[in-house]
């Protein structure tokens, strides 16, 4: 949990830096240069928290509970979709474009 804090810290002291530009077609643009490499910590962070920490360290009840949440309440889909992030920028071959 020690580690997943410092790696959240550092992605929003990356995003709070990082430079921005106003676009006419598409609004508030970011540049993701920054905040790209300080996400794969904390994502990989996130995976190891979910499956050793959470997953195998309830009751199936309690785990059983967890997944449905994960489904169901909008900052359980947040981890869903940190983990798919986290798998493309683990398994994909090519660079994930943020």
């Amino acid at each position: 949990m020690y580690r997943l804090g410092r790696a959240i810290t550092r992605v929003w002291e990356a995003a709070a830096s990082t430079g921005t530009t106003l676009c006419l077609g598409h609004g508030l643009v970011v540049d993701s240069d920054d905040i790209a490499p300080e996400m794969a910590p904390a994502l990989a962070a996130i995976r190891t928290v979910d499956l050793n920490v959470i997953r195998n360290g309830l009751s199936r009840a309690d785990v059983q509970r967890y997944l449905d949440l994960q489904m169901t309440d909008p900052l359980g889909q947040v981890v869903l979709g940190l983990v798919l992030v986290r798998n493309a920028d683990i398994h994909l071959r090519a660079t994930l474009e943020v």
